[in-house]
């Protein structure tokens, strides 16, 4: 899940667009909104420990 978040972060795409298998909804739905939360903490921790 994180690669495909990643991915989609570089292509500037939503999960339910580049990867449908994963989130079938065809909308921004709660759960994606949650991953992406997950994604930009993740992604601000590492940033700050390396700074």
């Amino acid at each position: 899940m994180r690669n495909s978040l990643a991915l989609c972060h570089d292509m500037k795409a939503f999960l339910y667009e580049a990867r449908p298998d994963l989130m079938p909804y065809g909308f921004l739905s709660d759960l994606e909104i949650e991953l992406w939360g997950r994604y930009y903490d993740e992604m601000n921790s590492r940033i700050m420990s390396h700074g």
